[in-house]
């Protein structure tokens, strides 16, 4: 049985704020989602179609350094950086349609962990234990 995959873009303001997307359940994460074998030839591909898809804009950033973990039948990898100022408010906030039409809110804030999915409360746990 091939493992299922998914990568996710994690970025920090210097203000520690974290860029976030708010799907129509009132589900808090971060941009990313399911590798598609057909489409992404590897995990990084992954993370820039689904950033695209979920801000509304294309991340403009070398690969980015990673961190994944797997459970059961699942590989999570979770690029992440720390972005400047300059660069952060390139970024689109605001209500952005999906590929599929669904409408999600980007925005850059300090979500309650019980408000986020629980492999993005274990990505950036194992984020904040890696990159201090």
């Amino acid at each position: 049985m091939q493992k299922r995959e998914a990568a996710f873009v994690v970025l920090f303001r210097p203000d520690g704020r974290l860029y976030c997307v708010e799907n129509n359940k009132g589900q808090v994460g971060v941009p990313g989602g399911k590798r598609e074998f057909d489409r992404d030839a590897r995990l990084w591909h992954t993370a820039q179609r689904e950033f695209e898809e979920e801000t509304g804009g294309p991340l403009c950033l070398g690969e980015l350094p990673y961190i994944q973990f797997a459970e059961a039948h699942y590989l999570c990898r979770f690029y992440y950086a720390r972005i400047s100022a300059t660069l952060a408010a390139c970024l689109p906030v605001g209500r952005v349609h999906d590929p599929a039409g669904t409408e999600q809110h980007v925005f850059w804030g300090t979500p309650a962990p019980d408000n986020m999915r629980a492999h993005v409360r274990a990505g950036l746990f194992l984020i904040d234990t890696v990159a201090r």
